[in-house]
């Protein structure tokens, strides 16, 4: 707007993903809570906020630290913080994952904790959901109304102290209510796997953009706007859309 004036118009588009339509609902075996991190290990993804709060929980559970190591200080600081870790929490660092492991993973899991800044979107956050798994998170991610809806937790900030009160809620359940908490979790992925998707980007904004006519037609016609696959396929450059009566041509510019 501050490039072309206020009345821009604005228009965003989802991230695309490859997310099933319903949840999977794993089965969950009995025993203590099972946590798990799956994230980039920078400060940014706040695992050191995580394992500082593991310091305050009492309650046996696990936690299973999966991610690149993109800033060796920083994890050679959380390394330091996790020689407290109390001896009733069993905390294991796994390394990195394949993206077709990830799913799988969280799906073995009951919580994924991520105590991040700020997600644009939060992949991490959406495959979790989609294997029932609750997501303990901050409320600066696009997630929050889906996880205040059953998906888990919002922690108002990166305080340990708060993730450990969150954790040691979850901590404290017995088996059937963290399989129902699990359960909530899918439902809430499932409302919103359900939710209308816009048109491709592309496409909406072909149809309220003037074409190069001299007329200053709007491309109306669906025959006349380009398909985002014909956008994928044709050259870099912008292409124009073919006069109101004739469909476009593939490979036109």
């Amino acid at each position: 707007m501050r490039l072309w004036g206020n009345h821009a118009r604005i228009l965003e588009h989802p991230d695309e993903h490859e997310l099933p339509a319903f949840a999977a609902r794993p089965a969950r075996q009995a025993g203590p809570l099972r946590l798990v991190f799956v994230s980039r290990v920078v400060e940014h993804k706040g695992l050191h906020v995580l394992l500082q709060a593991l310091q305050e929980v009492r309650s046996p559970l696990s936690l299973d630290i999966f991610g690149p190591i993109e800033d060796p200080k920083y994890f050679e600081r959380c390394k330091e913080i996790a020689e407290f870790t109390p001896k009733q929490i069993a905390l294991r660092w796994c390394g990195d994952l394949r993206p077709e492991e990830v799913r799988p993973i969280l799906a073995a899991r009951d919580a994924l904790c991520l105590p991040t800044r700020s997600e644009n979107f939060g992949h991490v956050i959406a495959e979790s959901l989609s294997v029932s798994t609750i997501v303990l998170t901050t409320p600066t991610t696009p997630w929050s109304d889906t996880i205040l809806a059953g998906g888990g937790a919002l922690v108002p900030d990166r305080s340990p102290h708060r993730w450990a009160a969150t954790i040691e809620s979850l901590a404290v359940l017995t088996d059937d209510e963290l399989h129902a908490r699990r359960h909530q979790s899918g439902a809430s992925y499932d409302e919103w796997a359900a939710a209308p998707r816009p048109n491709h980007l592309w496409e909406r904004a072909l149809r309220e953009t003037p074409t190069c006519g001299t007329h200053g037609q709007r491309a109306t016609d669906a025959r006349a706007v380009p398909s985002s696959q014909h956008f994928r396929e044709s050259h870099p450059a912008a292409p124009t859309t073919a006069p109101p009566n004739e469909p476009a041509k593939p490979g036109s510019q």
